[in-house]
């Protein structure tokens, strides 16, 4: 006579215990690798308006002290300028200063240069209508955009944009080296006719917050780390810029 030997109720309890388990860890499995790809597409974001902040800042800041007639000396291609809402009085020759708040929480610079050619436009996209333009860059931490005025017009020019350092480079009085390094809120006026280049540092902020936001760094060469205080990922890049229409 045979034997069938079934399956017992401990044994299905154990298989059914088992398929549980394993169910679980391909659910949180799963749901652990949609978290890490959501966390990559929103650094990717992030580092993707990091780099067109940084390239919109480049553009504007390579034409300061530019001149249509390079023969002229720089104090006849740029005469005294009188001051308006944002931006300070400008003597002959100087092309970038401090905004008026020289203000570390909304740091600003006005930069002044004339047409490269006739069709040239300002920060907005407007038409120049006059010899030489001076247009205020400066960070809106309200809104998280860096912005731009001109011709008594303002608008955005980079989103997403948490903090943004201006560090002054000045040459000796030789105009031949650069040996000093200056903020917004400490430069004199006296020093805007020494400024040689311009160092950036641009903190990112996510549209979108999330629990697992990192630690970052600001400006990037700190050791200090900071704690997201609002969740939200946060990433920073510093450019120098050498203003190339500035000879030493």
């Amino acid at each position: 006579m045979n034997n069938t030997k079934g399956v017992t109720l401990v044994e299905l309890m154990i298989a059914l215990a088992l398929s549980t388990i394993l169910g679980i860890a391909l659910v949180q499995l799963y749901a652990k690798q949609k978290v890490t790809a959501t966390e990559l597409s929103r650094e990717n974001r992030l580092n993707q308006e990091l780099r067109f902040a940084n390239q919109e800042l480049k553009r504007w800041l390579s034409l300061i002290g530019y001149s249509a007639l390079p023969q002229n000396s720089r104090a006849l291609a740029f005469p005294a300028l009188a001051a308006t809402t944002n931006c300070p009085a400008m003597p002959a020759g100087v092309v970038i200063t401090a905004d008026l708040a020289k203000s570390a929480a909304t740091p600003g610079i006005c930069i002044r240069f004339q047409r490269t050619f006739n069709e040239q436009r300002d920060c907005l996209g407007s038409s120049i209508t006059t010899a030489s333009v001076v247009n205020r860059l400066f960070l809106d931490p309200a809104n998280f955009q860096i912005k731009c005025t001109s011709q008594d017009q303002t608008g955005v020019i980079a989103e997403n944009i948490s903090d943004l350092n201006f560090l002054f480079l000045l040459s000796d009085t030789s105009n031949k080296h650069i040996t000093q390094k200056i903020s917004i809120s400490n430069i004199a006026s006296a020093d805007y006719s020494r400024i040689k280049a311009i160092e950036i540092a641009l903190l990112g902020r996510s549209a979108n917050s999330h629990p697992s936001a990192p630690d970052y760094n600001f400006p990037p060469d700190t050791e200090t780390k900071i704690t997201p205080p609002d969740k939200h990922y946060y990433s920073s890049t510093s450019t120098t810029f050498s203003l190339n229409n500035v000879s030493l």
